[in-house]
């Protein structure tokens, strides 16, 4: 648990947590406080999870991987075109770079995800 005392000893100092905060759980962190911490871990599993279940549909002949591939494009898509009118646009840039990231895992061979060819013959 991240503590004032435990900030002080890592030299850093504390910034008073918001108004109505209560337990401190938005005690910042330089400039990040724990609900951001939270809200990044958070992406990051969600998107590790869709990896995961996209390769494991590609994998199991549930889903071919073009179409796979074509489904990340579409959401590359979107972010790029989210990005023109939001906000934070550097926000969904760096998601639709994340997306291509997982687009370009289900373009790869079987061979080079696994180390060999899938058990079920190739695909």
């Amino acid at each position: 648990m991240i503590t004032e005392r435990s900030l002080r000893k890592q030299g850093e100092e504390p910034q008073p947590a918001a108004p109505g905060s209560g337990d401190g759980a938005n005690l910042k962190l330089g400039m990040k406080t724990m609900d951001e911490r939270r809200s990044r871990a958070t992406g990051l599993a969600a998107l590790s999870a869709c990896e995961a279940l996209a390769l494991a549909l590609v994998e199991s002949g549930a889903l071919d991987r073009e179409t796979a591939a074509r489904a990340m494009e579409d959401a590359v898509a979107a972010h790029r075109n989210a990005e023109r009118e939001a906000p934070e646009p550097e926000m969904h840039r760096a998601a639709a770079e994340l997306v291509r990231t997982i687009q370009r895992t289900l373009e790869m061979p079987y061979s080079a995800l696994a180390g060999g060819p899938p058990p079920n013959g190739p695909r």
